[in-house]
C-alpha cells in the first residue's frame, strides 16, 4: 500500500488552500494516507461486466410530451411591454 511522504502532503495542501499547522500534521499526514488506501481498495475490485451507472435510481422521470403550442399570442404579449423593439422587449441596459 502506498504510504503518503511528507513531501506529498504539502502540496497537496497547498492544492486544497489548506494552512496545516506543524502539530496538526502528523494528523492530516494520517488522514491523507487512509484516503489513499480507501482508493487502493477501491481500485481492486473487480468490475468487469458491470455496466456504468449514470444514477443509482432505476426511476425514470415521467415528462410531457413536448408539442408545439401557442398559449399566448405575441401580440398580445406586446402590449403589455413599456417598451419594445420590433418584436422583442426593450430592457435598461444592467451590464456595461
Amino acid at each position: 500500500m502506498p504510504v503518503a511522504a511528507s513531501t506529498d502532503v504539502t502540496p497537496i495542501a497547498a492544492l486544497a488552500k489548506l494552512a496545516i499547522s506543524d502539530q496538526s500534521f502528523s494528523q492530516v499526514k494520517e488522514n491523507f494516507e487512509s484516503t489513499l488506501k480507501l482508493f487502493e481498495e477501491l481500485t481492486r475490485v473487480d468490475t468487469n461486466g458491470i455496466e456504468p451507472l449514470v444514477s443509482p435510481g432505476d426511476r425514470h422521470q415521467v415528462l410531457r410530451v413536448d408539442t408545439d403550442e401557442t398559449l399566448v399570442e405575441r401580440a398580445e404579449l406586446m402590449q403589455n411591454a413599456p417598451a419594445q423593439e420590433e418584436n422583442y422587449f426593450t430592457v435598461p441596459r444592467v451590464i456595461d
